[in-house]
């Protein structure tokens, strides 16, 4: 009896989690809200500048760098131009206006063009999760959260079907005795 208590608690637990998770991504989505100052930063990677490290459509996660801390080889990302660019820093150069560096994606050829400053870092890199970006990108279109809700719908259709299938099973008669 203590087993299906637990299992029926944890089921609820689990699906309160899953529900605040769509929740506020709902609502992360619907507000519109800046992350890019928080501490930490969740991106996803649109281009293929940073392969094979950083491939296509993954999911990064940047905390915010301060100036001393900054140093030649940190990968960051940055804005340039209302877009975020995640790459390496190949120099940094100081001087009493602040800190100038130079910027190169590790698949590119040449570096960025111009100096970025420090005011224009948006954070360092510290986790790359490959390929997870893509299911954040279908949170930002109507037809992914049509996707998502059809298919956690299917998936506890079929969870209930097999339930009731195990407890009709459960409840079954010997033909003979």
């Amino acid at each position: 009896m203590p087993v299906k208590k637990s299992k029926k608690k944890s089921n609820y637990i689990t699906s309160f989690f899953l529900v605040l998770v769509f929740i506020l991504a709902g609502l992360v989505h619907i507000t519109n809200i800046d992350l890019t100052r928080l501490p930490l930063a969740i991106r996803v990677v649109k281009s293929g500048s940073m392969q094979p490290r950083i491939p296509v459509g993954s999911l990064i996660i940047t905390r915010q760098i301060k100036p001393d801390q900054i140093k030649s080889g940190n990968v960051i990302s940055f804005r340039v131009d209302n877009e975020v660019l995640t790459h390496r820093i190949i120099s940094v150069s100081k001087n009493n206006k602040g800190v100038k560096l130079e910027t190169k994606g590790d698949n590119s050829i040449s570096k960025d063009p111009g100096f970025i400053s420090d005011f224009d870092i948006l954070g360092k890199l510290v986790l790359v999760i490959p390929y997870l970006g893509y299911v954040l990108l279908l949170f930002q279109r109507p037809s992914g959260w049509l996707l998502i809700v059809c298919v956690i719908g299917e998936a506890l259709m079929i969870y209930n079907i097999i339930m009731l299938v195990k407890k009709g099973k459960k409840y079954e008669k010997p033909p003979f005795k």
